[in-house]
């Protein structure tokens, strides 16, 4: 049954920290967190790991391929 007075609850999806993404559920990726910080859980696409796309963790500033 469809829910039609906004109170339905919300999915929020991951976000790729190479290309700022959405990850849907099944797809190629991975989540790690930060090997400099324990603050950041960081969200990789299979795009941006396929490619070796830099990102960046918004909590310490450690980049990383």
């Amino acid at each position: 049954m469809l829910d039609l007075d906004g109170n339905s609850p919300k999915i929020s999806l991951p976000v790729c920290n190479g290309c700022n993404r959405h990850i849907m559920p099944g797809d190629n990726n991975v989540k790690f967190i930060c090997p400099e910080c324990p603050d950041e859980l960081i969200w990789r696409c299979g795009s941006c790991r396929e490619a070796a796309a830099p990102y960046k963790c918004e909590s310490c500033g450690f980049s990383g391929p």
